[in-house]
């Protein structure tokens, strides 16, 4: 079985608990013999790595800006990237190619802010069950 596992930030980009869950059960996945990969997010594009048996694909962030980074921003700045996030079709190329890189069986989402829909579109253009 594949797995695809969906997460905004992951290890090393080690914001809090969700980032922490999420690679356990990863590396547990693994562990049991399951093929886990891992779908997040960096300011940048970066090649694939394997961390504690687990493929880590982390695409960049296509908003305006990355917003892990400790910077304030104005609020009508953070309004607009909301707004974007709500409906944003510049994530679905970056994402589509994981998804089809992985052929996952299944695709499990955890926190997915910054991937707007993309990964439902995904999943729902190959029938994969979330």
């Amino acid at each position: 079985m594949r797995v695809l596992i969906v997460n905004t930030l992951y290890p090393p980009e080690d914001v809090g608990g969700a980032e922490r869950s999420v690679a356990q059960l990863a590396q547990g996945l693994a562990a049991a013999g399951v093929e886990t990969s891992v779908l997040t997010l960096s300011p940048s594009d970066v090649a694939k790595q394997t961390i504690g048996g687990v493929a880590v694909h982390r695409r960049r962030l296509k908003n305006l800006y990355w917003p892990y980074d400790g910077e304030p921003r104005a609020a009508a700045k953070r309004a607009l990237w909301h707004g974007l996030e709500a409906a944003n079709p510049l994530m679905d190329d970056g994402v589509d190619q994981v998804v089809a890189q992985v052929r996952p069986d299944l695709i499990h989402l955890h926190l997915t802010t910054g991937f707007s829909q993309s990964v439902h579109r995904a999943a729902a253009r190959r029938g994969l069950p979330l």
